[in-house]
């Protein structure tokens, strides 16, 4: 193998090294973003639940007060003078 090849096997040698380096360093990431969103969404949708049943006395007794309470006044004056 003359020097030429030597040095062209070589480079493509390393090529395929750095190649297989950032695809392995892709995938690591990949992996660990998949994981902590696995993980947030686990942890958010137990708040949730957690909130929820801790709202849930609230809502009803707040829904029951806001029953009686009338609602807002809506109607607009027509306060153009009629000819």
């Amino acid at each position: 193998m003359n020097t030429q090849n030597l040095a062209l096997t070589l480079l493509y040698l390393s090529t395929v090294a750095a190649t297989l380096t950032e695809t392995k360093q892709f995938y690591t990431l990949y992996n660990t973003l998949e994981d902590q969103k696995a993980f947030m969404e686990k942890e958010v949708g137990e708040a949730k639940r957690e909130n929820l049943a801790m709202c849930k006395p609230f809502f009803f007794l707040t829904h029951s007060l806001l029953s009686f309470v009338p609602p807002p006044h809506t109607h607009t004056h027509n306060t153009r003078l009629e000819s």
